[in-house]
């Protein structure tokens, strides 16, 4: 898994839009309980946000792990993600 979660960080877009699939697609995932993914949770705005075939790709490796791995590995790819938008010169009209 160790080499999964380096090969995610070496091959993470840096296209703002990519980077808004991956997190609105994951959070998808990760928030998918009575919550629900909206704001407060989803604290970015994703219209903008464009397929991403580096994504999908990764979604075809996790697929071959378990549940409890998978749960890890998209939790992994989230925080990822997440600090790449908080890095984005651009991430203020974004936000929510």
């Amino acid at each position: 898994m160790n080499t999964l979660k380096q090969k995610i960080i070496d091959t993470m877009p840096i296209n703002v839009p990519h980077i808004l699939y991956i997190y609105d697609e994951v959070g998808k995932i990760l928030f998918n309980n009575n919550i629900g993914w909206k704001s407060p949770i989803k604290m970015f705005n994703t219209t903008t946000k464009e397929e991403c075939s580096t994504f999908l790709s990764w979604v075809l490796i996790i697929n071959l792990y378990n549940i409890d791995e998978k749960t890890q590995i998209f939790n992994f790819i989230f925080q990822e993600v997440f600090k790449s938008l908080n890095n984005s010169s651009n991430i203020e009209h974004l936000k929510m």
